[in-house]
């Protein structure tokens, strides 16, 4: 499930939010834009750090397609 709905945002350039518990046990919320799709991994650009970064797929606890308000 997560790496399609990863798949569905490179395909359709969508931003996510995403839960993440890196190597240490440190949870953060971040908005990232993926960028590239592996068998274990992904890069994407994470706009809370404003870098690309590689990211476990075992390390996502949760992922949401960001919301565009229209007005």
């Amino acid at each position: 499930m997560i790496k399609g709905v990863l798949q569905r945002a490179l395909e359709n350039k969508h931003r996510v939010t995403m839960i993440y518990m890196n190597a240490k046990g440190v949870i953060s919320q971040r908005e990232i834009k993926v960028l590239q799709l592996n068998e274990r991994w992904f890069v994407a650009y994470c706009h809370m750090k404003r870098q690309r970064r590689l990211f476990a797929y075992d390390h996502v606890l949760s992922l949401n397609q960001v919301k565009h308000l229209v007005s």
